[in-house]
């Protein structure tokens, strides 16, 4: 029941306060385990697709990615938490690291690759596709859009259905016993 009430509260403060609720989190080590990931099932992915390519990672979390994957030639990562990104620019001083939320955040530049790793369950469904065009409208000709989801519950099988639906997947790769996935598409398949 403590449980419970917890995340509901936790909800209401991601929809209310979100950059505030990061920002707790990241400065009371909650999310200290993000820190170092050197074999996340991403990084081959965003390496295949990035090669001297850039790079756009939206909710990039302390800079993991930025750190392990190799030969891009350039990345911006962007996230919510202050308190997050000034723990990328520290962690990956070559890399640009910038504050911004996915619903709102508009790229200036293309990209080769876009990263959405673990973020779309954070956008409301009435943003889902009005984020989605914004990042398909920000891919170079060759780009992909690389989502990865953990999905120990179920929940967010709705999410991915969606997206396999609605856009031309590349590659599907399931991990985990299909708790872990990681989609590449590049445009609708609409």
């Amino acid at each position: 029941m403590l449980t419970k009430l917890r995340n509901k509260f936790r909800g209401f403060r991601q929809k209310f306060a979100p950059a505030d609720l990061w920002n707790t989190e990241y400065s009371s080590g909650k999310w200290d385990c993000l820190s170092d990931m050197p074999a996340d099932i991403l990084y081959p992915h965003v390496e295949k697709y990035g090669a001297n390519g850039s790079i756009l990672d939206i909710g990039c979390g302390p800079g993991a990615t930025a750190d392990h994957v190799k030969g891009y030639t350039s990345y911006l990562g962007v996230d919510i938490s202050e308190v997050c990104v000034e723990k990328a620019r520290l962690r990956v001083p070559s890399a640009k690291f910038v504050t911004g939320n996915i619903t709102t955040y508009f790229p200036e530049f293309l990209y080769d690759v876009i990263i959405l790793a673990d973020a779309l369950y954070y956008v409301p469904k009435s943003r889902l596709d009005d984020v989605l065009n914004r990042l398909l409208d920000h891919l170079t000709p060759r780009g992909v859009i690389i989502v990865r989801t953990r999905d120990d519950a179920g929940r967010h099988k709705p999410l991915l259905q969606k997206l396999e639906s609605e856009f031309a997947i590349l590659e599907k790769h399931l991990y985990w016993e299909d708790r872990l996935s990681v989609l590449i598409f590049r445009g609708r398949s609409r």
